[in-house]
């Protein structure tokens, strides 16, 4: 299970309510703002009934267990219940059961957690099309505008994109244990090509600053897409990294980085960074680190799930992400981007 933006759902609906509103001073781009807005409100109100039928089947379940708990006099299964009562009510919830829960629960307990992550997964993907589709009707307002050379039009459109996209990049701390990385799973590109929400990244010692070639494409295979990277000899060009920063929750302990990657032909490089995958790193305020996790491919792979695990140094505030083939050469293909905390 990969739950794509289980956390986020809620703050992109509220960042992209003042979409429409900005556009409605342009009569003509209004009604499809307007129309964007309805979609996206109508899509949250249907994840929050589906999310509340989920909650009410788990907490009738407990419920029950709780009064057979009570008759048996067993004091530690009734408290166990109560905890996981409270945190089926929150948005973030545990992966481990209380030690005392009654056995009998399991079931429920699981239909619970698989639900809301389908739920939040299928959420996401929604709200991916949907921006998807609204981008798609601007670029044909857009171009429609400068045929008429409509000066205010134009502008009006052009605005609304960057609104649009910026939203859709804008950070925040996220919860524990669910994911942190917005488009992970590179469905959309920006004007360069380039995943939406990523920029190139050098080396280390190249800095950001530097114009270093980027060769990342996005490709489809059936209804799937995923991030390429093609490469005919060993050389440092760009990776990528998340536009924004990647704040860390204050009671995390560790990061967890899972990735799926592909390689085929892989010539590893000829000293540092001789292998494709992701490198994780924690900062401090400072902009200190104790340096990197690394999750890399060794060889050729069909395509398979990779996963690290980044102890968080005291102070630890940002992660660094950083996806590629590094100094590799061959065809490196990466899906399904994702760190969570815990």
């Amino acid at each position: 299970m990969n739950p794509s933006v289980p956390r986020f759902l809620p703050l992109l609906i509220t960042l992209f309510s003042s979409l429409a509103i900005a556009a409605g001073e342009n009569p003509q781009l209004q009604p499809h703002a307007a129309k964007y807005a309805q979609d996206r409100q109508a899509l949250e109100e249907t994840r929050t009934r589906q999310a509340e039928t989920l909650r009410t089947r788990y907490t009738t379940a407990l419920a029950a267990a709780r009064v057979e708990a009570l008759k048996a006099n067993r004091g530690g299964a009734v408290a166990a219940i109560d905890a996981e009562m409270t945190d089926a009510r929150s948005d973030v919830h545990s992966p481990a059961a209380p030690p005392d829960l009654p056995r009998a629960l399991a079931g429920a307990r699981r239909e619970f957690l698989t639900g809301f992550e389908t739920l939040e997964k299928t959420a996401g993907a929604r709200m991916k099309e949907l921006n998807a589709r609204y981008l798609q009707t601007l670029d044909v307002l857009g171009r429609s505008a400068e045929s008429q050379k409509n000066v205010e039009l134009a502008t009006a459109v052009a605005e609304e994109k960057t609104r649009l996209l910026a939203a859709q990049a804008t950070p925040a701390v996220p919860a524990l244990r669910k994911n942190a990385i917005l488009n992970g799973e590179f469905e959309t590109a920006d004007e360069a090509g380039l995943p939406t929400g990523w920029k190139p990244k050098g080396a280390d010692h190249q800095g950001d600053n530097v114009p270093w070639a980027n060769d990342a494409l996005i490709i489809q295979e059936g209804s799937e897409k995923f991030l390429r990277f093609r490469r005919t000899a060993p050389v440092s060009l760009a990776n990528l990294t998340p536009g924004t920063v990647v704040m860390v929750p204050e009671r995390a302990k560790a990061a967890i980085i899972s990735v799926r990657m592909r390689v085929a032909g892989l010539l590893p490089g000829n000293s540092y960074h001789q292998y494709p995958g992701v490198a994780l790193k924690a900062f401090d305020a400072t902009g200190s680190s104790p340096g990197p996790t690394w999750v890399v491919a060794k060889e050729d792979t069909r395509w398979r799930t990779f996963t690290g695990r980044l102890s968080l140094q005291p102070g630890a505030k940002t992660i660094e992400v950083t996806v590629g083939p590094w100094a590799a050469a061959g065809i490196c293909d990466f899906d399904d981007v994702t760190v969570k905390f815990e």
